[in-house]
């Protein structure tokens, strides 16, 4: 067997917690999430699922303002997240949150609104 691209690390393989029911402690806080936040995707509405059964629909945590633009959220850890499905999570990319919301809804919206940080606006 041949020795893999990379180095490891003593981190691998990654610690899994599992409870009685087979269920990861990060399955459990992202159904907490998903709780909390009423089981729907914030951008279109859908009921998500916590399982793997239809992946579009699939929860996932999305960070309000995208961590790649705002600097802020990556050394804050008090970041706004927004529960969404898999689908919308992955097409709104780097648009903002609020006009992606209203393009999934089905009203329309400018590229400055979609992407403000590319026109110029501060993000926080």
């Amino acid at each position: 067997m041949s020795e893999p691209p990379f180095e490891m690390g003593p981190k691998w393989p990654p610690k899994v917690t599992f409870f009685q029911n087979g269920i990861t402690q990060a399955s459990q806080r992202l159904r907490q999430f998903a709780e909390d936040h009423g089981g729907r995707c914030h951008y279109c509405g859908v009921d998500v699922l916590l399982d793997a059964s239809d992946p579009p629909r699939q929860a996932t945590r999305d960070h309000f303002v995208p961590r790649s633009i705002s600097l802020a959220s990556r050394r804050d850890k008090r970041v706004r997240m927004l529960l969404a499905c898999k689908r919308c999570n992955e097409l709104r990319g780097h648009a903002d949150a609020a006009a992606f919301r209203r393009l999934m809804q089905g009203e329309a919206v400018t590229k400055d609104e979609l992407w403000p940080h590319l026109f110029g606006e501060e993000i926080p």
